[in-house]
């Protein structure tokens, strides 16, 4: 329908993404902060998203693992349709 159009065709983010409430500290490894979110089952195959670049950080893709600073609202992304919205508890 009109919602998937909007997302795959125009590059749009979906109406509803998933929040994830994290405790952690205000920096944390990308491929940590994969596992943590769900968005990725095991450090080794958040490895292979990152190095294959199908992981963005608000929108901006992210080729390796680095620490990120973690800020609340910010959207992680794993390919075309996963999605997560960072919440800092």
């Amino acid at each position: 329908g009109d919602e998937f159009k909007r997302v795959f065709q125009e590059g749009d983010l979906p109406g509803e993404i998933p929040d994830v409430a994290l405790s952690c500290s205000n920096t944390v490894t990308l491929v940590r902060l994969l596992v943590e979110t769900g968005l990725a089952p095991s450090n080794s195959e958040a490895r292979r998203l990152i190095s294959q670049g199908a992981v963005r950080l608000d929108r901006e893709r992210v080729a390796e693992d680095r620490e990120v600073l973690l800020s609340d609202g910010m959207i992680l992304q794993v390919g075309k349709r996963r999605y997560c919205r960072i919440r800092l508890g």
